[in-house]
């Protein structure tokens, strides 16, 4: 009986959490265009996270919210349209670096958190030893201080470890037959996973010199297309197939999360009553603490579902989608395409990539039941740096109150634009004004011996910004 009861209880806490779950749509500032053919609306191609920022490739134009996507926050800060750029295929962050490929021809980058931006050409050796211009660019990760980029079309998977100016190929001893499409570029334990559409996943161990194929437990005897990955934190890898029952496109998804004791995938969810399916659906999986995620498009289970014991048990997590089948193309209900799942240590997002004018949701972990999440600020420029221009020194006001204890010298570093720290602040000491008997809240850096040229202070989690002439 107490088991019973004990049961009953925990059935009731999750409908209850289910219930009070919900999303909330927070694309307010974004925009969307139709097409004169049919409706074809912005949706959310690419979201990367960090902390508080979520920048959000939206077809051909790219926003940056640094206050965890809050309704009129957005910043429009690029459109591809007008150098052929094509559209925002996926985005990745590392520290205060910005990257966004493309399906056209060039990679876009920000070294200031996204307060300016650059582009520029990948080239790469063809067969013949050529040098081309690479493009259709499918997908980014930063690992291990290291930028990789997949491409579609047969060419492959490049590392950089300079932010982009210089590129080597890393899957040049995978056949060129079976590179197709890089869906998906991670690690876990130690080694670098990429997925292949249609042909499967592949791992490395020593940098690309030799590759393993790793498909126990996946049914690639049915006709496969995307195949998805996702890692939580090195605790555990998961995969999202699609396998097709027709030339059209219909067919249904299944989901595996890697079994280390048996050293294969195992199934933890396949979609339900398949109806059709639009086009590639990006990053569908998401592994978050103990939770896994799962975005469903075209089937009876369209929406959000999850599970906190591994698959074992999903619920659905669709409050507050109000569109979920709805639209019509081509003379075909659709239902909206979910196109990825991403997080921070406070919110769920889901992006949206075909969709009447809908682009992003969100909704907090709490509701979830998600608390063990250590609370991550991220704030751009919140405090000033004077003189700027500097010359031989910087102050830097805003961080104390009165006489409270100065910052720690761990929390003082300055970077240049490549990302290297370049001075790190052993002590500071207040800065004493003319006429004035005490201290007061600057702190002065001597930055004398930096060149020329445009600098990063990172103070805990607080950056600014300060031009050196």
């Amino acid at each position: 009986m107490k088991k019973i009861l004990i049961s009953i209880f925990i059935l009731f806490i999750s409908i209850m959490m289910n219930i009070k779950a919900e999303w909330e749509r927070v694309d307010t500032g974004m925009c969307y265009k139709q097409d004169y053919r049919y409706q074809i609306y912005s949706g959310a191609h690419a979201v990367a996270i960090d902390k508080e920022m979520v920048v959000v490739g939206a077809r051909e134009w790219l926003f940056i919210s640094y206050d965890n996507g809050d309704k009129y926050t957005w910043k429009y800060k690029l459109e591809t349209t007008y150098d052929y750029g094509g559209q925002f295929s996926s985005i990745c962050i590392k520290d205060n670096w910005i990257f966004a490929a493309t399906d056209g021809k060039y990679i876009y980058r920000s070294s200031d958190f996204g307060l300016s931006w650059d582009k520029f050409l990948l080239y790469y050796k063809n067969e013949n030893g050529d040098s081309v211009i690479g493009s259709d660019f499918s997908s980014l990760a930063f690992i291990d201080d290291e930028l990789y980029i997949g491409f579609s079309g047969g060419i492959g998977v490049y590392k950089s470890n300079d932010f982009g100016n210089s590129w080597k190929p890393v899957t040049d001893n995978i056949d060129r037959r079976y590179r197709s499409t890089i869906n998906s570029i991670i690690k876990y334990d130690n080694k670098l996973y990429i997925s292949i559409w249609g042909k499967g996943i592949y791992y490395t161990s020593n940098d690309g010199n030799t590759w393993v194929l790793d498909t126990n437990g996946l049914n690639l005897s049915i006709r496969t297309r995307e195949i998805w990955l996702n890692n939580n934190n090195n605790q555990n890898i998961l995969t999202c197939v699609k396998y097709e029952t027709s030339s059209s496109g219909n067919g249904f998804k299944m989901f595996f999360i890697f079994d280390d004791n048996d050293n294969k995938w195992r199934q933890i969810y396949l979609t339900q009553g398949n109806l059709f399916e639009l086009k590639r659906i990006r990053f569908p999986i998401l592994s978050f603490d103990n939770y896994i995620f799962l975005a469903v498009t075209g089937s009876l289970d369209t929406g959000v579902i999850y599970s906190n014991d591994y698959g074992k048990t999903w619920l659905k997590y669709n409050q507050g989608l109000d569109y979920i089948i709805e639209y019509i193309k081509r003379s075909k209900v659709v239902s909206n395409v979910f196109w990825s799942l991403n997080a921070n240590n406070k919110y769920l997002f889901l992006g949206i990539g075909e969709g009447p004018g809908r682009i992003l949701y969100r909704a907090p972990l709490s509701d979830l039941g998600i608390t063990s999440a250590e609370e991550i600020s991220f704030k751009l420029e919140n405090f000033s740096i004077s003189p700027n221009p500097a010359g031989e020194y910087i102050e830097i006001s805003g961080l104390n109150k009165g006489l409270q204890p100065l910052v720690s010298e761990q929390e003082i570093k300055i970077f240049n634009l490549l990302g290297e720290c370049v001075l790190s602040v052993a002590q500071t000491f207040p800065s004493v004004k003319i006429g004035q008997t005490g201290m007061s809240d600057l702190l002065r850096i001597d930055v004398s011996g930096l060149p020329a040229g445009v600098y990063f202070v990172r103070i805990g989690d607080c950056v600014g910004r300060f031009l050196k002439i």
